[in-house]
């Protein structure tokens, strides 16, 4: 199994009062056989990059693609200027502990390099 990552960009529709345009980068983990098996959502602001959502799909989560993703990301992201990754997404207190962040007292997750 050889997995791809890919950087995409989307420009999706939001719903608040009005309908508005979100654009946003996906950092996408693509296998040959079984296709996308995941994404991050992610923007650049000054040296550090922000994390909106991560998903992995059902079939392939608690078996690694997840941690794998999130390690390429990190190296993507350095590679390209990034001090500090902070997410902006915390629902997996676990996974982000796991996965070196910290809680700060903003109550996001971050980690620096």
């Amino acid at each position: 199994m050889a997995i791809k990552y890919y950087k995409v960009y989307l420009r999706v529709p939001a719903f608040r009062d009005r309908l508005y345009w979100l654009d946003r980068y996906v950092f996408m983990a693509v296998d040959d056989e079984k296709g996308i098996l995941g994404g991050i959502s992610y923007e650049f602001k000054g040296d550090s990059a922000f994390i909106y959502l991560i998903l992995i799909k059902a079939c392939f989560r608690g078996k690694g693609y997840g941690t794998k993703l999130l390690r390429k990301f990190e190296e993507f992201v350095s590679d390209r200027g990034a001090k500090r990754i902070i997410v902006c997404c915390p629902r997996d207190r676990e996974m982000w502990v796991k996965n070196g962040y910290e809680l700060e007292p903003t109550g996001v997750y971050a980690v620096s390099y």
